[in-house]
């Protein structure tokens, strides 16, 4: 009944009341709940105090040093914003002080299954790992399965209903019919990608590095309402909506697409391989309880281990301490008539031009730039209405002849692991394309010794067999394995 709701409203509201404030770079002032502090105060969650947000990045832009755990604070922060919002102005939708609680939690939760160095780790899963099914691992699947194991652990106030809410807040694909399908546009888009996660990473990100912004949230979160049981904006804001996409186009191309950043996205990747037998990082991948306890200090653990076992992968992350790292040798953006016939080149195919180059030696990155959503424009797919009092939503035809035409762009990278081989690398990459006949606008690294380019030498860590002693783990012991 109506009065038995608005009693359920009441003590819900009342124990949300119980909050803290955090002070934040980026957001500043920040209250957080009391359902969101049981959360944070939870081991699983205080994790991400030691998984770094970019990644390799931060070896590229020393600003870049804030982690998961305070983008998690400010996605969380901008949700129970919306939330709110949505409550108050628009009572007709009768959303809940729970609805709010489960979406903030949701956004508290969006990363927890991030690995060490963020997206790192979570390619070399999908492709060297040695956990079964690894291509369709997932970092949003596995926060799902640590978001039970949190409530488990902590006897946190959540029922397997609110869970599996929160779960597919969380992946953004709701497996039921619910009423308030508009939360479904918060934390997770899969609609048209306008998510509070962007709003947040953007911003921080961009802060901390110190690259320029243009694009301002805040308009957009005060320029929206619930239409349709969809979040839907005020048409004047199109620019911003496009802005949002530019901006993350931007920090893609220039941040996380770096290409020093990339070759020690790969110096990673290997040594995780390297380690994997020994330390048997893989079992983490299916095993919440053991994955919460993987961290960037997983490197230090290589660093300053005595095992014979890592001597390869130490080996590496000493050329990582000391700056000796891998090399971008060629990139070559490809034209969009060459998307459809042709095939994904290997570093097989490149290293077989060139004799004495070994395949094992180079790396070809096929990188996809997009606006989010692939070669579609993202916008399409957005709605919005034209006064504040309309009921009615729609879509905007083309607003300008400047928007992109295009929203995705292609390139071929390739990476040397060995610095002496980049000459060598190069001139494979141009007789490859001599060889298949494509003509490619290639840029070339042009801090190369006449020495460097001339030496064909291979410098490619083996990866160590099994050892047959017993494992050594990285992960603390279980209470259950000091019985």
């Amino acid at each position: 009944s109506a009065i038995a709701w608005q009693q359920q409203q009441a003590r819900d509201m009342l124990r949300d009341s119980k909050s803290k404030f955090m002070n934040d770079p980026v957001h500043g002032l920040m209250r957080m709940p009391d359902c969101c502090l049981r959360v944070i105060d939870t081991p699983q969650f205080q994790r991400l105090r030691d998984v770094l947000q970019l990644g390799s990045t931060y070896y590229v832009f020393p600003g870049g040093s804030h982690h998961r755990f305070e983008h998690c604070l400010g996605v969380c922060h901008l949700a129970g914003k919306i939330g709110d919002n949505v409550r108050d102005s628009q009572p007709e939708l009768e959303v809940s002080a729970r609805d709010v609680r489960l979406l903030r939690i949701a956004a508290l939760c969006h990363d927890l299954g991030h690995g060490p160095f963020s997206h790192v780790f979570q390619s070399w899963a999908n492709q060297y790992s040695r956990a079964p099914d690894r291509e369709n691992w997932d970092h949003e699947v596995m926060s799902c399965k640590l978001l039970e194991l949190t409530v488990d652990e902590n006897n946190i106030d959540l029922d397997r209903e609110d869970i599996h809410f929160i779960q597919d807040l969380i992946l953004g694909t709701p497996k039921s019919q619910y009423t308030q399908g508009w939360m479904f546009d918060v934390v997770h888009n899969s609609r048209n990608g306008i998510d509070v996660d962007k709003f947040d990473y953007i911003a921080r990100d961009s802060f901390m590095i110190g690259i320029n912004n243009a694009f301002d949230f805040e308009r957009l979160m005060n320029y929206y309402k619930v239409l349709d049981s969809e979040i839907c904006y005020e048409d004047k804001e199109v620019y911003s909506v496009y802005e949002m996409f530019h901006m993350r186009y931007t920090l893609f191309k220039r941040v996380y697409s770096h290409r020093v950043s990339k070759a020690i996205d790969y110096m990673l990747s290997d040594v995780l391989t390297l380690a994997d037998p020994y330390l048997d990082i893989s079992s983490a991948l299916v095993d919440p309880a053991k994955f919460y306890r993987l961290t960037d200090g997983i490197l230090n653990v290589i660093e300053f281990s005595s095992s014979p076992e890592l001597q390869a992968a130490r080996d590496l992350v000493h050329r990582l301490r000391t700056r000796q790292l891998y090399r971008m040798a060629a990139e070559a953006m490809l034209p969009h008539n060459l998307w459809s016939h042709l095939p994904k080149v290997s570093e097989e195919e490149i290293a077989s031009c060139v004799p004495g180059l070994s395949p094992d030696d180079l790396i070809v990155q096929h990188l996809h730039l997009d606006y989010s959503m692939h070669a579609r424009n993202p916008v399409d797919n957005v709605r919005f209405y034209d006064e504040p009092e309309t009921l009615e939503s729609h879509t905007l035809e083309r607003v300008s002849l400047l928007i992109p035409e295009h929203f995705e762009e292609r390139s071929i990278r390739i990476f040397c692991k060995n610095p002496d081989n980049i000459g060598a690398a190069q001139k494979a990459f141009d007789a490859w394309q001599r060889k298949t006949g494509v003509s490619l606008p290639a840029i070339h690294d042009k801090h190369i010794s006449t020495a460097a380019a001339a030496s064909i030498t291979n410098m490619t860590p083996t990866t160590p067999r099994r050892s047959k002693s017993r494992l050594f783990s990285p992960f603390p012991p279980s209470p259950e394995s000091l019985v």
